[in-house]
């Protein structure tokens, strides 16, 4: 029962994160969080690894944005004076 539950929150966490994280137009992948999009000026979206491949026949990029983890929001800890 519990593999049965552990297989469900991971399909629904996958097909959540296909639905709303960026992807790729180029190669289809969705990058891991910490890497960068770019946005060409044909207003295609692609990934770090494409960018160099598509950007003579697309345009150059005109932004990027940083994927960010989308289930929380990660936190910025300071380090304490001991």
């Amino acid at each position: 029962m519990a593999k049965e539950i552990a297989s469900i929150l991971l399909r629904n966490r996958l097909g959540a994160l296909t639905a709303d994280g960026p992807r790729c137009s180029h190669c289809s992948r969705s990058p891991l969080v910490g890497e960068r999009i770019h946005e060409l000026g044909s207003g295609k979206r692609v990934c770090s690894l494409c960018v160099t491949l598509v950007s003579a026949t697309e345009g150059e990029p005109v932004g990027s944005e940083l994927v960010r983890s989308g289930e929380r929001p990660l936190a910025v800890v300071q380090p304490r004076a001991a």
